[in-house]
């Protein structure tokens, strides 16, 4: 019975190192569960932090975002605008500078027949000033053939006054 009293006493005190042991592995454990508690609490309040911050922060910045994006859909309505009123006058613009060219081309035709016609009235009017020349001449010629005939008509009768 010693016997069996010193294996239970050395089973009692096994037991009761395991229990120790288990103890102390409760302890480790629940010490971790508390920290594991602990960190879950705190990555809670960070979630609440950042859900307040963005519900903040990120909620004011989309509503800026929106406004911006409102004033660039403003701007860019502006800006088509602008440029379809741009394009009616580049249109506009077209059409004039084409009628332009074709009244210049008109004007250049005009002009080419005005110079053609001037050219050919420059050559008539040279040969009318030289046959005006040549007329010039004739009288002249005649001039002084009237002349010296007078003067011999004078002449003659002159000696015809003399002879009578």
């Amino acid at each position: 019975m010693a016997k069996d009293r010193s294996t239970l006493l050395g089973k009692f005190r096994a037991l009761e190192h395991d229990i120790q042991t288990l103890r102390e592995q409760l302890d480790e454990e629940s010490e971790s569960k508390s920290d594991i508690h602990r960190q879950l609490s705190k990555a809670n309040a960070d979630i609440q932090m950042y859900r307040a911050q963005y519900e903040s922060e990120g909620v004011a910045k989309a509503e800026e975002i929106d406004a911006s994006r409102q004033k660039l859909q403003t701007r860019l309505d502006e800006a088509e605008q602008q440029i379809d009123s741009l394009n009616f006058k580049n249109t506009s613009l077209d059409k004039a500078k084409n009628r332009l060219l074709s009244d210049l081309e008109a004007m250049h035709v005009d002009c080419e027949r005005a110079s053609t016609q001037a050219a050919a009235a420059e050559k008539k009017q040279k040969n009318f000033d030289k046959i005006i020349s040549e007329w010039k001449m004739k009288i002249d010629d005649l001039g002084a053939e009237l002349d010296a005939s007078q003067k011999e008509c004078r002449n003659c009768s002159t000696e015809l006054f003399r002879i009578k």
